[in-house]
């Protein structure tokens, strides 16, 4: 009777040899590798799995250039006159048509800080306060509190 070859001898004419794939890549495999203390140690391969191709990145020059006139004047900026403040807020009051402005008392306390207009909101029910630049539109953190 004729020998029974294993499975894995028999697919070994589809695997490449070791050798064939060493030629193509990086091979280490002929070098000897003794440290200095004079063992010798297991020879290193390079895999292809850890072998990555790198490009180098072209730099590209980026200029800033500020457009900001020293005349402009920013939507943040107080006016000098509390009245002012006080005829916008009452502009910006129609514009509110949220419902969760009904859990706060209204109008908001107007606070000029740093030259900035905030409206302080107060909770009806807690007495909690919120402050809110001028600007700011976003009624999500009125919202999470009411609920």
């Amino acid at each position: 009777m004729a020998p029974i070859r294993s499975s894995k001898s028999s697919l070994s004419f589809l695997q490449p040899s070791k050798r064939t794939w060493h030629k193509q890549h990086v091979c280490r495999c002929n070098e000897s590798s003794e440290p200095e203390d004079g063992k010798a140690t297991k020879k290193s391969f390079i895999k292809p799995s850890t072998m990555k191709k790198t490009k180098k990145k072209k730099k590209k020059l980026t200029t800033t250039v500020d457009t900001a006139d020293e005349g402009d004047k920013s939507e943040d900026k107080a006016p000098a006159d509390m009245d002012e403040n006080e005829k916008a807020l009452k502009k910006a009051i129609v514009g509110w048509t949220s419902a969760v402005y009904d859990y706060y008392h209204l109008p908001p306390s107007i606070k000029v800080e740093d030259g900035t207009v905030k409206y302080v909101f107060t909770c009806k029910q807690h007495g909690i306060t919120y402050t809110h630049a001028k600007k700011d539109t976003s009624t999500t953190n009125l919202k999470n509190h009411a609920e």
